[in-house]
């Protein structure tokens, strides 16, 4: 994950299954993680997936992702 816009864009889309632990093993994890300090994006996070989930919409990342590596 290599910038501001992609790294929150998997904060939001990621199910809480995927979602890191900690970010001591990847980048990208600890780059994830860094939205959780803030209340605001954690709330907001909630809310678009609130707002998704009661419009059927699905996150999805695609296969050439590097984070299921």
């Amino acid at each position: 994950i290599e910038d501001f816009a992609e790294s929150f864009s998997y904060f939001v889309g990621l199910d809480d299954e995927d979602f890191p632990d900690n970010g001591d093993d990847y980048m990208m994890d600890a780059k994830i993680l860094f939205f959780e300090q803030f209340p605001e994006l954690v709330a907001m996070r909630e809310s678009i997936r609130e707002n998704a989930a009661a419009n059927g919409i699905e996150f999805q990342f695609s296969e050439d992702s590097n984070y299921f590596d």
